[in-house]
């Protein structure tokens, strides 16, 4: 209907979300099918006013509509899974983007990093990194200090290496961030003599380190 959808699209744009949410549940109770238009409106207001538990239900009428969101939503939606600690839902929907046809970029993978660090997913960490490569996504520092963290803790020293060796080499700088992950991964692994080393490199760089680790 072309009068709600217009409404409600002024609504979010205006930064009334209450009201969108009014206007589209009465949209639904009326048995009127909401456009695409529509739904990235009411879509918009759920992310803007942080109601993911809406979005995810909108999300889910959209699909089941044969319709998509937003890359932008999606990618919101996986960033909020990083602070849930919900990676399973994050790596189903970052799925269904690809499903859907949506375009994947570096925010979105690092949102999905993110999300496999609060679930303690090292494989599917790496696995992530290689698909970047493949799609030719360059990763930033953020992205491997994530997937560094999550191999530190699952102790995966041998992958530890290759990821920073991997920086080193796409001469990705190295952050206090990241020198803390690779000094909690020498820790977790007993690799005493290592973590002495790197200790030295990263004082040489002039990166603080975590005193406890």
């Amino acid at each position: 209907d072309l009068t709600y959808s217009t409404v409600i699209t002024a609504c979010e744009r205006g930064g009334k979300f209450d009201k969108v949410l009014a206007l589209y549940d009465e949209m639904i109770a009326e048995k009127i099918s909401p456009d695409k238009i529509t739904f990235v409106s009411v879509l918009g207001a759920c992310v803007r006013s942080k109601n993911w538990k809406r979005a995810e239900e909108i999300l889910e009428s959209m699909h089941a509509d044969g319709l998509a969101g937003t890359s932008r939503v999606y990618t919101k939606l996986l960033e909020h899974y990083g602070v849930t600690a919900e990676w399973q839902k994050a790596l189903d929907l970052f799925l269904t983007m690809q499903i859907q046809g949506l375009s994947v970029d570096r925010q979105t993978c690092r949102a999905l990093m993110s999300a496999l660090e609060s679930g303690k997913k090292p494989d599917m960490a790496i696995q992530l990194l290689e698909a970047m490569k493949e799609a030719k996504i360059s990763a930033d520092a953020q992205t491997y200090n994530s997937a560094l963290r999550t191999l530190a803790v699952c102790n995966r020293m041998d992958k530890v290496v290759c990821t920073m060796n991997e920086m080193d080499s796409l001469k990705i700088k190295i952050t206090s961030e990241t020198a803390n992950a690779i000094l909690v991964a020498c820790a977790t692994s007993n690799k005493v003599t290592l973590g002495r080393q790197m200790m030295g490199k990263f004082a040489a760089l002039g990166l603080s380190v975590d005193g406890s680790t």
